[in-house]
């Protein structure tokens, strides 16, 4: 039985992840979380304030496997805005391997396709060279060396999970991300104006296969080093309004503004996803139908 410790359980991501570990026979789940939640061990904190002493005084002495999920988004009001929070990211991840327990055999690091910033965007692979472009990439950059000479130096087997596009039901109701956005305004009957020609292209992962990969890097392989996990299928704005379309039965009033694509291509070779997990994702409208039907069952659209 392995002592797994999760980090983010609050979040859209971690959640979702919760459910999926709570599905591993050989996996006794420690939470590092701000509120209790019930049926599980929890080491409780403020504003990431702990100790060794409150692994302790929760009973937990040793743990095997860090999940470290948690972390704060970049706001869409700008740079100056992010600095404590970005500053916060690099900050929690040095106490969180200070203050564990133990050193443990393994450390998985969520980390982010804002790595590559705007150098790279089709085929993008493990190889590429990080240059991020915002204070929210250097600062999961910052994170990702800091772990990785910590494990180095400590014998802990550290992978670093960079995630891409990411959606699914159950995203913050508070941050109006784009298939949320659109699907929200077909269910109202509203007008959907897009800045572009619909065009651009995303490759979208829906949560659900995101929480898979990570149960099976975490606990399933000896991996080491960076992975995307990502989709190896890309899709077009345009591609996502018929989908919507077609889930809901209704026409959708949309107007185009410009007839030049907002931003090029993301898309990813998959090849080493593929080798070590094995690429396995739900399609397009499957993913989108069960946004629509938690937009439609939880109100306040």
């Amino acid at each position: 039985m392995k002592n797994v410790l999760v980090t983010g359980v609050s979040g859209f991501i971690g959640k979702r992840l919760l459910d999926f570990l709570k599905l591993e026979e050989e996996c006794n789940l420690i939470l590092l979380t701000s509120k209790k939640i019930q049926g599980c061990l929890c080491v409780e904190h403020q504003n990431y304030q702990y100790t060794v002493d409150d692994f302790k005084k929760a009973g937990v002495e040793r743990v095997d496997v860090v999940i470290h999920v948690g972390a704060f988004a970049p706001s869409k009001r700008g740079e100056m805005d992010d600095i404590p929070k970005t500053t916060s990211n690099i900050l929690n991840t040095e106490h969180l391997i200070k203050e564990l327990p133990n050193t443990p055999e393994r450390v998985v690091f969520c980390s982010t396709k804002a790595l590559y910033g705007e150098a790279y965007a089709e085929n993008v692979n493990e190889s590429c060279r990080a240059c991020p472009e915002t204070l929210y990439g250097i600062s999961k950059l910052f994170c990702e060396r800091m772990i990785s000479s910590w494990g180095e130096q400590n014998g802990v087997k550290v992978a670093i999970a960079r995630f891409g596009s990411i959606y699914g039901a159950g995203e913050d109701k508070k941050k109006d991300y784009l298939i949320p956005h659109l699907i929200k305004k077909a269910i109202k009957d509203e007008k959907i104006t897009i800045f572009s020609d619909g065009s651009e292209k995303r490759a979208y992962l829906y949560v659900d296969d995101l929480c898979r990969y990570l149960c099976k890097l975490a606990l399933h392989t000896e991996m080491t080093g960076i992975l995307n996990l990502v989709s190896a299928h890309s899709v077009t704005v345009n591609d996502i309004l018929n989908a919507i379309e077609e889930i809901s039965g209704k026409q959708l009033d949309v107007e185009f503004r410009n007839q030049k694509p907002q931003w090029g291509e993301e898309s990813y070779d998959t090849s080493l996803l593929d080798k070590v997990l094995g690429v396995e994702e739900i399609s397009l409208k499957d993913g989108l139908t069960e946004v629509y039907k938690y937009w439609e069952e939880n109100g306040e659209v």
